[in-house]
């Protein structure tokens, strides 16, 4: 006989005694339990990862977007086995991202003489938000060696009048009568030598590419670096099929791509 008194446990939320017969939901981060009452009120429900949370962890937790979790354990549909390893090193990367602050980013930075360091940003108009986003670049410590952006929405020719000290540029100019939404740019720093890889660009209503090959002491054989755009308006199936073309193209090794693909992975259609 188990003679050793048992505590009864009391509810987070009222301090109440926790009885069998009560419903009752457990914080997944702390393991605090409440009353399910209680819970309604005090507690928050994640319906992306599926899991409650105390007001206490809720303060601790930083928001994450990363909806694959969600896609795996969905009740309403059998989970799909095929791209289930897939959809897991996704979340795990997703997981992973960490949001820095300029100080933060300041203190992780590489070294851009030893490697290679992209940023990507669609600027939605280089015209409205380029000096923007200089000042914000000013501010890092970091020289990033290759800067690429997407929706510039601006003709190859006027690339002069958008000129970053200490790189150089090439753009693809926005598509023929679209004033918003298209247009890709890159900008290669001055210590780097680079070829513009005509034959892996493009711009169509469903796939722009602009591409570059970077000499890069550090490395025996060139870089290969593609900025990419889906307009949300092109068709997406012809879009995958474009991209997958493209990809032929490439070589196989020493490449890097940065882009807004603008699709929702969630959605059940083949991509």
């Amino acid at each position: 006989m188990d003679t050793n008194p048992r505590s009864i446990e009391k509810c987070h939320g009222c301090s109440k005694n926790l009885l069998k017969h009560h419903s009752f939901a457990i914080c997944n981060f702390c393991q605090k339990i409440c009353h399910s009452n209680c819970a309604n009120k005090l507690y928050s429900f994640n319906f992306v990862d599926r899991t409650w949370c105390c007001w206490e962890c809720s303060s601790l937790q930083e928001p994450r977007y990363n909806p694959f979790k969600a896609y795996r354990y969905d009740k309403y549909s059998q989970p799909d086995t095929e791209n289930f390893s897939e959809i897991h090193v996704i979340e795990n990367l997703l997981n992973s991202c960490k949001r820095h602050s300029i100080n933060d980013l300041n203190n992780a930075v590489i070294d851009s003489n030893k490697q290679i360091s992209i940023m990507f940003n669609n600027i939605d108009g280089i015209t409205s938000n380029f000096d923007t986003f200089v000042t914000e670049l000013m501010a890092k410590n970091e020289n990033f060696s290759v800067l690429t952006f997407a929706e510039t929405n601006l003709e190859a020719c006027n690339k002069s009048l958008f000129n970053i000290k200490g790189y150089q540029s090439i753009y693809q100019s926005k598509i023929n009568g679209k004033h918003k939404g298209s247009g890709l740019a890159i900008y290669i720093r001055d210590s780097f030598l680079f070829t513009e890889l005509d034959t892996f660009n493009q711009c169509s209503a469903n796939l722009e590419s602009l591409f570059v090959s970077i000499n890069n002491s550090n490395n025996l054989s060139p870089i290969t670096i593609g900025a990419l755009y889906r307009p949300p308006s092109g068709d997406e199936h012809l879009f995958i099929s474009e991209l997958n073309v493209l990809l032929q193209k490439l070589p196989l090794n020493n490449v890097y791509l940065c882009g807004d693909f603008n699709i929702d992975l969630l959605k059940k259609i083949p991509h």
